[in-house]
């Protein structure tokens, strides 16, 4: 099969369409994106060309601080199994050596058949996670703190974190993961996103937001039945479906079951974040 690597164009807008709504039984997020992906100049998106037509497609996004995220590889069902896959990733990392990346990272469900080609292009696994969802369909608005919630200062954020040993972690908005900090959490509170509790802090987002829904980050139990009870009725005002969660905390996890949160099988962790170690093999 003949195959072009090129930048994606709007006129590839219907077929990247067709080829990804059948994906994950069809809750892919792509049709949410696409039209964001088609037109942001800090990110590339690539697709694959055959007979005049895109039958694969894959995200490159600057996250700052020389930090590269790849995420969104597609591949059309009739394509498959031809290495466009490996085919396409291998573009994004030539593309990518003009710039000088820090570090190139992505993550991926544990279930992925593409694991085995991720690892064997050179990528380390850095992390696991646990995602976890809250669905608000059936809850009402009208919270009343018990507690004072203001809006968070990074630089106090970052020694909370430092004091409590969480300085070196990842937060997950959405299925993008951003290592913690100074110039990240800076990024939180200048979008209003990062908010304090007596003492704690967490992130309240739609960056990186896949679909309609807000992305929490908690960095303890401190807090988190106030925390849960804030982010639904920010959600509910906002006309978000739910809630989102990555965490690879077992303590918080378990805290975040009582509170009506959610994950899919029974497995402890269902979401791999990989980092490029040394160049692509």
């Amino acid at each position: 099969m003949l195959m072009k690597i090129r930048f994606a164009k709007q006129t590839d807008k219907d077929a990247i369409l067709a080829f990804t709504k059948d994906t994950w039984d069809g809750y892919d997020y792509i049709h949410h994106v696409i039209d964001h992906w088609l037109s942001d100049e800090e990110g590339e998106l690539l697709v694959a060309e055959h007979e005049g037509r895109a039958v694969a497609l894959a995200r490159t996004t600057h996250l700052g601080d020389g930090i590269y995220w790849l995420e969104g590889l597609r591949v059309a069902k009739e394509a498959r199994q031809l290495g466009i896959g490996k085919m396409i990733a291998r573009a994004q990392l030539e593309s990518l050596k003009k710039l000088k990346p820090v570090k190139i990272r992505l993550s991926t469900y544990y279930l992925n058949h593409s694991i085995p080609i991720i690892e064997q292009m050179g990528f380390i696994r850095i992390g696991e996670f646990l995602a976890l969802y809250c669905d608000i369909s059936d809850k009402a608005s009208g919270y009343r703190p018990t507690v004072e919630i203001i809006k968070g200062d990074a630089s106090a954020c970052l020694a909370y974190l430092k004091e409590k040993g969480l300085g070196c972690g990842m937060i997950g908005m959405d299925w993008v993961f951003k290592g913690v900090s100074a110039s990240i959490l800076a990024e939180c509170q200048s979008r209003g996103d990062l908010y304090h509790i007596e003492g704690d802090y967490f992130v309240l987002t739609t960056q990186h937001a896949k679909d309609n829904i807000l992305s929490l980050v908690v960095f303890s139990t401190g807090h988190l039945k106030e925390i849960v009870a804030f982010a639904i009725d920010k959600a509910l005002l906002s006309h978000r479906e739910g809630i989102h969660i990555m965490s690879d905390d077992e303590q918080i996890i378990h805290a975040l079951k009582k509170e009506g949160f959610s994950s899919e099988g029974d497995v402890n962790r269902d979401t791999f974040v990989y980092e490029l170690s040394g160049e692509p093999l």
